[in-house]
């Protein structure tokens, strides 16, 4: 909503309200809070066009930064928890800590990149990367690389891999 700059040069920012708080408590199906949007388990997530909306929110947000701003900028920290969703499921990014002026083109290709993978995120429902109880660090890349390069079942196991709860 505002940007302000004292005479150190500090930022402060300001933002709406995100009532609904941060992406990463819709998505993941161990993490649930009560609403309208719950399914039969009491586990809310968000419906697919909620899902979308948060893709493109985030994606012209970045496009804003990157070829719109004054100087382009790199967020440089995009991931579910700095994404904050309104009472509408509008989705700001957040957490501007290290931001910096997009010096090359390769510095761009960050954000882009964490896009990617939040939009895994939102299509499976599952964190990009976490450590199972074998010790064993999951990685959700790893995983759709399988699936796409197995020619034979991979219309079968990509659904399987999205999230179960919307899929058809």
């Amino acid at each position: 909503m505002g940007i302000c700059y004292d005479l150190q040069g500090n930022c402060i920012l300001l933002y709406e309200y995100a009532e609904n708080g941060s992406l990463d408590k819709w998505l993941c199906q161990q993490q649930g809070n009560r609403s309208s949007n719950s399914s039969s388990s009491g586990v809310v997530l968000l419906a697919w066009s909620q899902r979308l909306r948060v893709m493109l929110d985030v994606a012209n947000s970045l496009q804003y930064m990157h070829e719109h701003a004054q100087r382009s900028v790199v967020h440089g920290d995009i991931r579910t928890t700095n994404i904050l969703l309104d009472t509408k499921f509008k989705a700001s990014i957040s957490n501007y800590v290290i931001t910096q002026s997009a010096s090359e083109m390769v510095s761009l290709k960050v954000d882009i990149f964490a896009l990617g993978v939040m939009i895994l995120e939102l299509l499976s429902g599952k964190k990009a990367m976490e450590t199972k109880e074998d010790g064993k660090i999951h990685m959700l890349l790893k995983e759709i690389n399988e699936i796409l390069e197995d020619t034979v079942n991979r219309d079968e196991r990509l659904w399987s891999w999205m999230d179960s709860v919307y899929t058809v």
